[in-house]
């Protein structure tokens, strides 16, 4: 098994011959609103495109 994290919460699993992506956040950028009392209030999540 190989596991390389990408970013904060972006993993890519190499198991039996498979490759996984887990991103609980795989989304366009900008397409979700800012998290409440956060900094960037003006931007968008993801803030990335990866």
């Amino acid at each position: 098994m190989n596991i390389q994290q990408i970013r904060n919460a972006t993993l890519v699993v190499q198991y039996a011959g498979k490759k996984f992506l887990i991103d609980p956040f795989l989304a366009d950028k900008g397409t979700y609103p800012p998290f409440p009392n956060s900094l960037r209030q003006e931007q968008n999540n993801p803030l990335l495109l990866m």
